[in-house]
C-alpha cells in the first residue's frame, strides 16, 4: 500500500505513530531483566575467551614482538601495520588521517582466522558497551 503524504491514510499513520511513540516514551517498556544479565555475563565470557584465543594465536606473538609492552589489541593503527607489514595483506583503504582503514567492511574482506576473531571481539564489546 503505497501511502501519499496528503492522504487521509498518511495522515491516520502518522498521527498513530505518533501517539504511540509518546506513549512509550511516557510509560517506558518492559525489559528481561533476567535474560539481560543472562546476555551481559554470556557477552563478558565470550570477550574473555576471545581475548584468549587471540593472545595465544602466533600473529599474537608478531604483534608482541613487534610493539612489545605497547602492544595493544585495541589499538587499529598496530593491526593494520601486522596485517600489511607482517601478514602481506594489502590494504589500500586509508582513513582521513592516512592511516590504514580497517573498518567493518574492510574486516570482513580480510580472509583469516585472527580477523574474523578479533572482528568477533569488536561486534562484542560493542554489544557489551553500547546495547547492554
Amino acid at each position: 500500500m503505497k501511502l501519499h503524504p496528503r492522504s487521509l491514510d498518511g495522515y491516520r499513520l502518522l498521527q498513530n505513530g505518533a501517539s504511540e511513540l509518546a506513549r512509550v516514551e511516557s510509560h517506558g517498556f518492559r525489559i528481561d531483566t533476567e535474560r539481560l544479565v543472562e546476555t551481559e555475563q554470556m557477552l563478558v565470557v565470550s570477550i574473555r575467551m576471545l581475548k584468549e584465543k587471540l593472545g595465544s594465536s602466533s600473529v599474537w606473538k608478531v604483534w608482541r614482538k613487534r610493539y612489545g609492552w605497547k602492544s595493544n589489541l585495541n589499538s587499529t593503527p598496530q593491526l593494520g601495520q601486522i596485517l600489511v607489514n607482517e601478514l602481506g595483506f594489502n590494504l589500500t583503504a586509508v582513513t582521513e588521517r592516512g592511516r590504514i582503514s580497517l573498518d567493518a567492511e574492510v574486516l570482513s574482506s580480510i580472509d583469516h582466522p585472527f580477523v574474523r576473531s578479533y572482528t568477533k571481539l569488536l561486534k562484542y564489546q560493542k554489544a557489551l558497551g553500547t546495547f547492554l
